[in-house]
């Protein structure tokens, strides 16, 4: 049921997409996806302000997922804050010791500038990104394990806190999506 219901929430949330060099992507179609270890990015500090979700953090390693049609996603290892305020009376805020991020490949500049990081090569942080995204990938925009685009402006933060466990923050410019995984919990959801 819960697959279903993020499946389901994830196509709602994803539109036709254009690629940067201009053909339309199908919003239905899985694309495989790619962790490269000579990719990995360290960065000092690092700060992401998108749709109203912001993550914090100093000395945060970057996997970035790739797949044919560009960037759809990062995975963030280190220490920071994450704060998602959709409502005023309703704030997540937290500690974050992982977090995957998936987006439009259109998005990707705005949401992270993957060349100010230090380019290194990290097998080992790339082993990890398989790990985590084994058991958070078929959280939001998949099928399976294949990645679904989601429409410009969208993100989705899986988020691994401190204080809730394993939470997806899910948001566009309609919808966003506040759900524990850790306790099989809504936490917000607007419509």
């Amino acid at each position: 049921m819960f697959q279903r219901f993020f499946l389901t929430a994830a196509v709602a949330l994803t539109g036709t997409c254009v690629r940067a060099d201009g053909p339309a992507l199908d919003s239905m179609r899985s694309y495989p996806i790619t962790i490269d270890p000579s990719q990995v990015r360290e960065f000092s500090s690092l700060t992401i302000d998108f749709a109203g979700f912001e993550v914090r953090g100093k000395d945060i390693t970057v996997i970035p997922i790739s797949t044919e049609v560009g960037l759809t996603g990062v995975v963030l290892f280190g220490s920071g804050t994450y704060v998602y305020a959709p409502a005023p009376a309703e704030s997540f805020t937290g500690e974050f010791r992982a977090a995957m991020l998936r987006f439009n490949p259109a998005d990707a500049d705005a949401i992270i500038k993957l060349s100010d990081g230090k380019a290194v090569v990290d097998k080992g942080a790339s082993e990890l990104a398989k790990v985590l995204l084994a058991s958070v990938f078929r959280h939001c925009y998949h099928s399976g394990m294949e990645a679904l685009i989601p429409s410009e402006g969208a993100i989705a933060a899986d988020v691994i806190s401190r204080e809730l466990g394993d939470v997806l923050f899910s948001i566009d410019d309609k919808t966003a999506i506040v759900y524990n995984f850790s306790d099989r919990k809504m936490l917000y959801e607007k419509k």
